[in-house]
Parts: structure tokens; C-alpha cells; sequence
């Protein structure tokens, strides 16, 4: 990470992660590449997470 989370943003970071985790939309795996992510305050309290894929995509073999 480059930026560090407060306790409420990695709260939310383990709850999107778990919610996500259990509907099958995402999956652990083991990459040699890893990507940046970062909360962002929204007008009403929430938090919305935002993910840089620019490493990931760099190594994709595109079809």
C-alpha cells in the first residue's frame, strides 16, 4: 500500500473484502504483481474504494 489506512478505512477495506470474498466476485490468489488502493470520502459519509490496476494490466496477456 501506499497509502496508509486509519481504522475505519481498513475496516471497510476487511468488510469489502469478506462481502466480496463470500459472493465468489472476487478470489484470493498470488500474484507477483500488486496494485494500489485508496479511500475516498463520498458527500454522504461513505467511503468508496478506488484500485490501480495500471501493474496489473501491464502484465495481462491481452487476447
Amino acid at each position: 500500500l501506499i497509502y496508509k489506512l486509519n481504522k475505519v478505512q481498513l475496516e471497510a477495506f476487511r468488510k469489502y473484502l469478506d462481502e466480496n470474498l463470500k459472493k465468489g466476485y472476487i478470489q484470493l490468489l498470488q500474484l507477483s504483481a500488486g496494485y494500489f488502493i485508496l479511500f475516498i470520502s463520498k458527500k454522504n459519509s461513505k467511503l468508496k474504494l478506488c484500485i490501480d490496476y495500471k501493474q496489473l494490466n501491464n502484465i495481462i496477456i491481452k487476447n
